[in-house]
């Protein structure tokens, strides 16, 4: 990759193997005039007409998932099964991604035990969500087409054969089963909702500004509200 900043206000990344930009950071009224980068981790920084910017490419904390003894992860474009009793680790399944979303790495996972499965959600192109049914028998080879994507800022499973997937453009969750088609379709419970986590069997927590709410997609009410600031993460 190779980065560069200039006098009209951007900062761009270009891969140099296709010959492209890649992605563009852009400030309403400065100019860049220095770019440093560190020697140790991964943080740039950026001299503008009136400071500068320290920042990252992408989030460098991988997606995971623990279930019983096991932990799921992304690394290196790899979906990946690290067994904490034998200390191995599994690559399960490559994800090749193509377009713009080529630099992102997912910003959560979630594991579905009962039917092996597991969807992962990107921010890049506005949200973007994949489904994978992964083999019973990890040794039998890797599974490289997915199950199924479709646009969505969170998907989180719901029940053993159903996930849920948050459409911020129209403030509706989706259910959906595990054939990706749509068997419900219900309005969020608050009119800023920018996340959803996973809340038990059939419900979502949803996140807004100032709030998480528990939400019952089946019986489409409000379980429970909770002031807080902005949640990242729930475990």
């Amino acid at each position: 990759v190779i980065i560069s900043n200039s006098e009209d206000k951007s900062i761009r990344v270009w891969d140099m193997s296709k010959r492209t930009g890649v992605q563009t950071f852009r400030r309403e009224n400065d100019r860049f005039w220095i770019l440093a980068i560190h020697p140790e981790v991964n943080l740039l920084a950026a001299g503008h007409d009136s400071g500068m910017v320290v920042f990252k490419l992408e989030r460098e904390r991988p997606a995971f998932a623990t279930h019983m003894g096991s932990l799921f992860f992304v690394k290196d474009r790899f979906l990946r099964l690290y067994d904490y009793a034998s200390q191995r680790e599994t690559p399960l399944v490559s994800l090749r991604r193509s377009g713009s979303q080529g630099l992102h790495a997912p910003r959560s996972l979630a594991y579905n035990p009962a039917e092996n499965a597991v969807l992962l959600s990107y921010d890049g192109d506005g949200g973007v969500y994949e489904l994978y049914l992964l083999p019973r028998d990890p040794s039998r080879g890797e599974v490289t087409s997915d199950a199924g994507r479709g646009p969505g800022s969170s998907a989180v499973f719901v029940a053993r054969n159903r996930f849920a997937v948050l459409d911020k453009n129209s403030n509706t969750i989706a259910v959906k089963n595990l054939q990706n088609e749509t068997t419900k379709r219900c309005p969020c419970p608050t009119p800023t909702t920018d996340a959803i986590f996973y809340g038990g069997t059939g419900l979502v927590l949803c996140k807004s500004e100032d709030k998480m709410v528990m939400f019952d997609v089946q019986q489409r009410k409000l379980v429970g509200e909770l002031s807080t600031p902005p949640v990242k993460y729930v475990v």
